[in-house]
């Protein structure tokens, strides 16, 4: 099977050293999930656009918070998915998530150091987005589809399908590709780095980011596009998320911003 670079896989490597940042600490670990949004828009009026095959778009957001002896850390997960009336019709839909905002180091609450990298478009980038772009790996703008393409793959091919109706558990989920589809639902997942705070040195990993999420026609996603080259207003619906986990060196304590920090709008030398 080919290699594959996607959001999903990224995350699974995110989660994998954290996981071993864990157990090398010889302590049990406590994760606690708080919800953030559950929200869901009902496709009612769908004949001007000639969308009504798709019934519903929907993201669930819980922010997480795990503790042990290495410290306190944040992160945010996400769940995106539609529903369409049909399994045959689910190809006809596809999302394309759009950022703003950044992730960066400090050491005083006026210190910013944006040194945080990320897969983007191909390649790395730092992880600071003054203004909303298309958030995606590759060119692809779809989300969490299928890289590299090949002839018998399909760009939908890495979205799940649950045996569960309504359900996310991981346990009972499958690969669009794998045969056996029975609810007309797929969904895709975002987990966004931890951010956290240095005893030692210190100094805090800090994440202050907002989403629009949303669900296009396939026929307007390109298969190539470039960041800045699709407008969220020509989608069906957006919705909007977080992550939001600064540091208050002042108060010792992480907070969550009801918008996005100035410090991302600070430029980059």
């Amino acid at each position: 099977m080919p290699r594959i670079v996607t959001s999903d896989s990224f995350s699974l490597m995110k989660k994998i050293l954290f996981a071993l940042l864990i157990f090398s600490s010889s302590v049990f670990a406590r994760s606690y999930r708080t919800l953030q949004a559950d929200t869901t828009f009902h496709n009612k009026n769908c004949e001007y656009n000639n969308t009504c095959d798709l019934k519903s778009f929907r993201i669930l957001v819980k922010n997480i918070k795990v503790t042990g002896s290495f410290g306190t850390s944040y992160t945010t997960e996400t769940y995106m998915s539609y529903t369409t009336n049909k399994v045959e019709n689910l190809q006809n839909y596809g999302i394309v998530q759009f950022i703003m905002g950044c992730q960066w180091c400090s050491s005083n609450n006026d210190n910013a150091s944006f040194e945080v990298k990320r897969n983007y478009f191909g390649g790395y980038a730092l992880f600071h987005h003054p203004e909303f772009v298309i958030d995606s790996f590759d060119t692809d703008p779809m989300y969490s589809s299928w890289i590299p393409k090949k002839p018998h793959h399909t760009r939908h091919d890495l979205y799940k399908w649950n045996k569960i109706k309504n359900s996310f558990n991981e346990k009972t989920e499958k690969r669009f590709y794998e045969n056996g589809i029975v609810h007309p639902t797929l969904y895709a997942r975002d987990s966004i780095g931890t951010s956290y705070f240095d005893n030692e040195s210190e100094s805090a990993r800090n994440s202050s980011l907002g989403f629009l999420t949303c669900i296009y026609k396939i026929e307007d996603i390109p298969e190539e596009s470039a960041p800045d080259a699709m407008n969220p207003k020509d989608a069906i619906k957006c919705l909007t998320w977080k992550s939001s986990h600064v540091f208050d060196h002042d108060n010792k304590k992480f907070r969550s911003l009801e918008k996005i920090s100035p410090i991302c709008k600070r430029q980059v030398l």
